[in-house]
C-alpha cells in the first residue's frame, strides 16, 4: 500500500473515554476497549503506518472548565458537564499513554463530535494532498460514522479499522460497522490492513 497520499486519524483516544478510572469510564466505553484490546490494536497500526513512512494525526476533544465552547445543547453535552470530563490541560483528557502522539504529530483539538468541525483538520489533510483517511476511533456510531460521512462528502477514500474502534455497547458498533460504514467506505481489520501496508 502507498502511504503518500494516506493520514491514519486517531480520534478521542482519551483517558476520561478509555479508561474506568476516566469521568465517562461507567459509560461502557471502558469495558469494550478492554474486551477489544483496542488501545494495543491502535499501537500496532500506528507503528505498522510509522514503519512505512505513513503520516498520524491525533485528534482529542477537550472543553474549558465552564464549558462555555461546547456548542452542543443537548443530554449528551449535559453528561459531559455533569461528570466534568473532559476538560482542558487535566488527566481526564490526555490522549492515552500507549497510543500518543510522538513529538512531530498533530494533534488537532474539537468541541463537537465531528473531527473536521471547526478544527484545522481539513486544511492540514488538504495541504498534504491527503487522498485517503484509515480511522481508529471511539465510539463507533458517533465519531467514525459522523467522520466517515464528512471525509467521503470531502472525497476522501474512508477505511476503518473495525478492531481498532468500539463503542457503549458492542450492538451499537456492530450495527454500525456492519450496515453504516460499508455505504461509506472500506471497513478491515487490523491484520488485514497491516499486511496490505507491509507489502
Amino acid at each position: 500500500m502507498d502511504l503518500t497520499d494516506t493520514v491514519l486519524l486517531c480520534v478521542d483516544l482519551q483517558n476520561d473515554l478509555v479508561l474506568g478510572e476516566g469521568k465517562l469510564g461507567e459509560s461502557g466505553h471502558s469495558d469494550q476497549v478492554d474486551a477489544r484490546d483496542l488501545l494495543a490494536i491502535v499501537r500496532t497500526v500506528q507503528d505498522a503506518v510509522r514503519a512505512a513512512g505513513g503520516s498520524v494525526a491525533h485528534v482529542r476533544v477537550a472543553y474549558r472548565s465552564d464549558y462555555r465552547d461546547n456548542p452542543c445543547v443537548s443530554q449528551r453535552a449535559q453528561r459531559l458537564k455533569d461528570a466534568g470530563a473532559l476538560i482542558e490541560d487535566t488527566w481526564g483528557s490526555n490522549i492515552h499513554d500507549l497510543v500518543a502522539p510522538l513529538e512531530d504529530e498533530m494533534i488537532f483539538t474539537k468541541h463537537a463530535v465531528n473531527p473536521f468541525f471547526n478544527t484545522g483538520l481539513m486544511t492540514w489533510l488538504n495541504s498534504r494532498r491527503a487522498r485517503r483517511v484509515i480511522l481508529c476511533v471511539v465510539a463507533t456510531n458517533m465519531v467514525a460514522e459522523s467522520a466517515a460521512r464528512y471525509a467521503d462528502d470531502a472525497g476522501f477514500h474512508v477505511t476503518l479499522v473495525e478492531d481498532a474502534c468500539a463503542s457503549f455497547r458492542n450492538d451499537w458498533h456492530e450495527f454500525t460497522v456492519n450496515l453504516i460504514l460499508p455505504l461509506l467506505g472500506r471497513v478491515v481489520y487490523s491484520a488485514e490492513l497491516i499486511k496490505e501496508i507491509s507489502e
